[in-house]
């Protein structure tokens, strides 16, 4: 079974009468089914070493190429360059885009979110996908920054810690864990420009 599965059978030890200084402590062992649940925190709440292993993940799914990761890591597994080729196919279609136009929005970014959660876990179980609440950072910008929205450059999910901050001049990601990465057609791209590189 994939390391994502939410039900895992395992052996649950259950040790009696353990107390400091007494030898013989006995045991049984019983077959249990034990329910996983993963917290979604949002992104300011995610302790350091969560957000460590989460980026060590990101930094898997981004170096490992689709059929190398699924033979390492399971079926759930898919690369950042599939997860953005497919993502780009269905936003860049030239009939509609697929996921942000209409009510669709909101099942098709639960969708994509939950095949990246899914793609992050097969690499390491523990960790969960954490949200954005940027409703927070629109009213902190409007208070603090006279609703001058150039500060979105500024906001925490933009930062080296997270996603880092985009170079005017060359679009590019210059800090953080996903510094000069470049996202180009593979065997899953229908969209792209023409650099062949996937917006």
């Amino acid at each position: 079974a994939a390391a994502s599965d939410a039900y895992k059978r395992q052996s649950a030890t259950i040790a009696g009468g353990e107390r400091r200084g007494r030898a013989g402590v006995s045991g049984a062992r019983i077959p249990a089914r034990v329910l996983v649940r993963y917290v979604r925190r949002e992104i300011r709440s995610v302790p350091e070493s969560d957000r460590a292993m989460l980026m060590s993940a990101f930094r898997g799914i981004a170096e490992t190429e689709d059929a190398e990761g699924i033979a390492q890591y399971g079926d759930n597994f898919r690369s950042l360059a599939r997860l953005a080729s497919e993502y780009n196919n269905w936003a860049g279609a030239m009939d509609c885009d697929h996921l942000h136009d209409g009510m669709g929005f909101i099942p098709a970014h639960m969708s994509v979110s939950r095949l990246l959660e899914a793609s992050l876990q097969s690499v390491d179980s523990s960790i969960s996908l954490p949200y954005w609440e940027y409703t927070i950072d629109v009213e902190s910008i409007i208070a603090n920054n006279d609703g001058h929205f150039q500060a979105w450059r500024d906001i925490p999910a933009f930062t080296d810690s997270w996603f880092g901050r985009t170079d005017i001049k060359s679009g590019f990601v210059r800090g953080g864990y996903f510094a000069d990465m470049s996202l180009e057609g593979n065997e899953y791209t229908t969209v792209s420009n023409s650099w062949g590189l996937i917006r």
